[in-house]
């Protein structure tokens, strides 16, 4: 079947090759059985289509890469290996015709390439937040009760051992923990965050690896609620949460970022002083000093909050999608 596949693909294509060994070699991972290099131009622009099928192909749909321009993180609809993202999950496909998978997935991929050229291409990276953010590494799990559309505000907060807990306010928070986990008679201690609206959600080359990055985008998407930022810096004895909700035209979708003290490196835990306060007396480090040594250029080891989807306890309706990140110094 691949001799013949092969043949209707070049003839169809004429600048089109095979792929050679060492090039399919690439694709490894997917256990590829053959693939093509189809050549594409527009507005005098070359891409090279790497048109791939695996073991399992035609049971499988084709994967096409063009790498050299369309990565990961830079360029939506793009996977995590660097395949064009052709079809949404689920989509069917008819396996008793091979020629019409590989024509197809040709034309989605070329499709794909000159939607690039629109400046609203970019936008559908707010659009699939939900994707492009769950694909951030390591994490933990946060689950929100906060009513979308609402201001920018302090909310309330409660973290167990490994989830993390947003509602409005202690009430709310409280009255649906007890429905949720009617097993503990044990009091909540609660803790306080700050939620921060967006007029959209970030890309992913705003995504913050410092805290520098952090402002960088409140600046452009919600310059007025730094004040906000700094009460929470203000108030903070140690790490504090703040969470984002991002508008799209399909409703909020919802990350967080959780601020650490920046810490000495090369010192024990045990020993190492307190950078934020190092200096002054306690509680009169000027604003201007604590935030810059909170939101400064210290690079922050990222990882992502994974998403939960829940459905309401005591009539409470939760949002479907809520992706967070935690960020550390």
């Amino acid at each position: 079947m691949i001799d013949e596949l092969s043949r209707w693909v070049l003839a169809q294509c004429p600048n089109a090759r095979d792929l050679p060994r060492d090039e399919l070699s690439r694709y490894e991972a997917k256990n590829p059985i053959h693939g093509w290099v189809v050549p594409f131009e527009y507005q005098d622009d070359r891409f090279d289509l790497q048109v791939v099928l695996p073991q399992d192909f035609p049971w499988a749909k084709p994967r096409v890469y063009c790498t050299e321009k369309f990565q990961f993180m830079q360029f939506p609809h793009v996977e995590k290996d660097g395949a064009f993202c052709l079809y949404p999950p689920g989509t069917e496909h008819n396996p008793l015709n091979p020629k019409g998978l590989i024509w197809d997935a040709i034309k989605e991929a070329t499709r794909l390439i000159v939607a690039s050229y629109d400046d609203a291409f970019i936008s559908d990276f707010a659009d699939e937040f939900d994707s492009y953010w769950s694909k951030t590494e390591g994490g933990k799990n946060i689950v929100s009760l906060l009513s979308p559309g609402g201001p920018s505000r302090r909310v309330s907060l409660w973290c167990s051992t490994g989830d993390y807990y947003l509602a409005d306010d202690h009430t709310a928070l409280e009255s649906w923990l007890r429905n949720r986990f009617p097993g503990n008679k044990k009091d909540y201690n609660f803790n306080t965050a700050t939620h921060i609206a967006l007029n959209r959600p970030i890309l992913p080359s705003e995504y913050p690896k410092s805290g520098a990055a952090i402002l960088r985008f409140l600046r452009e998407l919600a310059p007025e609620c730094i004040k906000l930022l700094e009460d929470a810096a203000v108030t903070a004895d140690d790490k504090f949460t703040v969470s984002f909700e991002g508008r799209t035209d399909d409703g909020p979708v919802f990350f967080a970022v959780e601020v650490m003290p920046p810490v000495k490196q090369g010192m024990k835990a045990g020993r190492r002083p307190d950078m934020v306060q190092k200096g002054f007396r306690p509680g009169k480090v000027p604003t201007h000093i604590r935030m810059l040594r909170l939101f400064g250029g210290t690079r922050l080891s990222a990882t992502r909050l994974c998403a939960r989807t829940h459905h309401g306890y005591m009539g409470v309706t939760l949002l479907q999608s809520l992706l967070c990140l935690t960020s550390v110094f």
